[in-house]
Order: structure tokens, then sequence, then C-alpha cells
């Protein structure tokens, strides 16, 4: 898929037909017909399992910490991998109500130092910088970086009237709105940020290059 080099209402209308394009690649490759309900449904599938998984990483707000964040991270992770989709959700509550369960008959980790883990790569290096951490005698409650629970927490929308425009980039991370985030909004307000500090350091500098050319 081609992506869209602007964040304009062309750009945004050239993603929205590289996705129909995509769909009608894959239509005539495995000889199916992809239907609008079936959109809706992998939309709706997606996003319980989003909320599943935000779930379970949740349960790291336990304090002491009920498992390592290792392990919520493997699971996170190796979600994606999964070939029936369809039961994650189920599969990913029955973890939870097992960790709960043995929480409650007092298993869980000692105290430990409570860590969040932004910025860090993703896949297998982030799991590196886990274990180093908890090998150390921490405990990784949360991993905010772009595989983490960042996303688990923005689904997409089920009921509005044109799906296709629902998973474009615009509306899929329209709520990612948090100070750091990756929404439209927040990309323009860091920008504006950075020309403002840009600015106020080239008027020191110019403070300081007048200041020797007097000395």
């Amino acid at each position: 898929m081609e992506l869209p080099n602007s964040q304009s209402e062309r750009g945004l209308a050239f993603w929205k037909s590289e996705i129909i394009r995509t769909k009608e690649y894959l239509e005539e490759f495995f000889h199916i017909v992809i239907t609008e309900e079936m959109i809706r449904d992998a939309v709706h599938l997606n996003n319980e399992i989003r909320m599943s998984l935000k779930n379970l990483c949740e349960l790291m707000k336990l304090d002491p910490a009920p498992v390592k964040g290792e392990d919520i991270q493997k699971m996170v992770q190796g979600s994606k991998y999964r070939f029936d989709f369809a039961t994650t959700p189920g599969v990913v509550k029955e973890v939870i109500d097992k960790i709960m369960t043995e929480y409650r008959q007092g298993k869980h980790l000692e105290k430990r130092p409570r860590i969040l883990v932004t910025g860090c790569p993703i896949g297998g290096d982030s799991l590196k910088v886990i274990r180093a951490i908890e090998d150390n005698g921490g405990v990784v409650v949360a991993i905010e970086n772009c595989s983490g629970v960042r996303t688990l927490g923005n689904p997409v929308e089920e009921d509005c009237e044109d799906i296709y425009e629902a998973i474009a980039p615009e509306t899929c991370v329209k709520n990612r709105n948090s100070y750091g985030g990756t929404s439209y909004s927040q990309v323009d307000m860091q920008l504006a940020l950075a020309d403002k500090i840009l600015s106020q350091e080239q008027a020191l500098l110019d403070i300081y290059k007048d200041k020797q050319i007097k000395l």
C-alpha cells in the first residue's frame, strides 16, 4: 500500500482509495468477496481484542504487581500472531480471571519499584529492556511505547456511515490526543513548540554573538 505524503484532505482521500484498492486485490487473489459487513465485523472483533488486552494491562495497577511486566507484554505481542482471532478476547479473559484468582490467594510478586517504560524499541527489543529492569529488582507496570498499552485504548468507530473513513489515519489517531500522542493536533502542537524553542535559542545565540563582537 502506498502512503500519502501529506496530512491533507487529498492525502486522506488517497489513503481511503488505497484501502479499497487493497481490498479489491485480496478479493481477486483469493477469489472471494469482502463485503462491508465483513469489514465492520472485523473492526468490531479487533475492538474487542484491544479492550480485552487493555483490561489485561490494567491488572498491573495492583500493588504489589500480580505478575511481571514481561509476561503481560509477551501476551500483548503474542496476540497478534494467533490464527483464531475470534477466540482471543475469551482467552485473554480466562488469563485475567486466573491471575485475579491467584492474586486473591496471595500469589503475586513481592513489593518492587514500579517502572513505566516509554519510548523504547518495539517487539523483542522492548522485551530486553523490560527483562533488564525486572532482573534487577523492578517491575514494569506499563509499556507506553507504540506497541504497548497506548495502542489499546483507541477503538475504531464502528457505527460511522463510511467504514473506510473510520479506518483512515486521521480517524484512527484522533483519540491519541494526550500530551506526546500521535493525533494530528498533538503533532502540530509539538512542531509549533519545537519552532518556538528553536527561535528562543536562536535569539540567545544572536545576543551571545553580539556580545562577543563588542568584546
